[in-house]
């Protein structure tokens, strides 16, 4: 399994086993591609920001500042995906 599908199934097992009960998603728009954009949370977790604080997500261009703040700290601890890069690699 390559580092990418490794990366994949951990985020998914992650968010699996965060869940417990409904999942409710806001719209945020569309991507050029048609794929949606929203913000996900569950009992008051956004599985967004869980998933970047963890290094098991990235924040797009267009994710709210906290997403960005939450993936600056993760780079900086070296978790999840950023176990791979040096400070300089990014």
């Amino acid at each position: 399994m390559n580092n990418s599908r490794a990366f994949a199934f951990l985020a998914s097992a992650v968010a699996v086993a965060k869940l417990s009960g409904f999942v409710h998603c806001r719209l945020r728009g569309k991507y050029s591609d048609g794929s949606l954009r929203a913000v996900c949370w569950n009992n008051r977790i956004d599985l967004g920001a869980y998933l970047i604080e963890r290094g098991l997500a990235l924040a797009t261009p267009e994710a709210p500042f906290e997403y960005h703040a939450l993936e600056k700290v993760a780079r900086s601890q070296r978790r999840g995906v950023w176990t791979f890069y040096g400070q300089g690699d990014y």
